[in-house]
């Protein structure tokens, strides 16, 4: 990721969904995210942050994932940098799937090993083949 702030690496993230779901249009998704965030920060930790929102119109879960190399400050519950966003985007009807989602995204959180080996990785193949290889499945 290019992003330096919090706010840029949503920004950066949501401009990668927005590439591929036009009809959900950037702006929104960062209003969204932001306005969550402005709740309580979703950097758990461990330097992983996982900004989430519902997004009205949505028909499936989106995902999109970034990689700092240089950390970003995104207000974590640790004070640490963060590496590793995850962004997540649902439906409000699909509560279950998203719980899911956030609860195996934060279970590899809890993985420093697991973390390093997604860190590692220099392109977006990279990351899918890592995640891959580490078993990680969300069963909706």
């Amino acid at each position: 990721m290019k992003a330096r702030t919090k706010h840029d690496a949503i920004d950066e993230l949501s401009s990668l969904v927005a590439a591929r779901e036009p009809k959900l249009g950037k702006d929104s998704i960062v209003k969204s995210v932001l306005d969550r965030e402005r709740e309580c920060t979703t950097a758990i930790g461990r330097g992983c942050a996982f900004p989430h929102a519902t997004m009205p119109g949505l028909e499936r879960m989106i995902v999109a994932l970034g990689i700092s190399e240089t950390g970003i400050d995104f207000d974590s519950l640790d004070g640490a940098p963060v590496n590793f966003i995850v962004l997540i985007l649902t439906a409000a009807t699909a509560s279950v799937e998203y719980l899911r989602t956030l609860a195996a995204f934060a279970s590899l959180s809890r993985d420093p090993e697991k973390v390093a080996v997604i860190l590692r990785a220099k392109s977006p193949a990279d990351v899918l083949g890592a995640i891959n290889s580490l078993g990680i499945t969300v069963e909706s």
